[in-house]
């Protein structure tokens, strides 16, 4: 079970870059447009588009850069009480090719989420 601490929205301009570490493991949602995603120690870029959701770890450089259109995000801070893992999820309201990263549900690998 994870608790919800704190809340930030961003709102990026199409091509803006912006990067931070975090001391607390976040979530990131993307509510529009389309976002790459990178974080220092995972050797995988991440592509989220509107809907999608995504678990980044403490203590670990990201960077995250709006594609073609400007994008919002929100990102939570999580107080941990369990590890979370990469898991995918289809809503029930999604439209075919769109998915969920969350921790509550069956898991996958990271790279079947992941551009190389």
């Amino acid at each position: 079970m994870q608790k919800h601490a704190e809340h930030q929205q961003l709102q990026l301009a199409a091509g803006q870059i912006q990067s931070w570490t975090g001391t607390h493991t976040h979530q990131v949602c993307v509510h529009s447009g389309l976002v790459w995603l990178t974080v220092s120690e995972d050797p995988l870029d991440y592509w989220l588009s509107a809907g999608m959701q995504m678990h980044l770890p403490a203590n670990q450089k990201v960077v995250v850069e709006s594609w073609g259109l400007p994008s919002t995000l929100s990102l939570h801070q999580l107080e941990q009480l369990q590890q979370p893992s990469l898991q995918l999820i289809q809503p029930p309201s999604a439209e075919a090719g769109s998915a969920v990263l969350s921790a509550e549900s069956c898991s996958t690998t990271a790279g079947e989420l992941a551009c190389r």
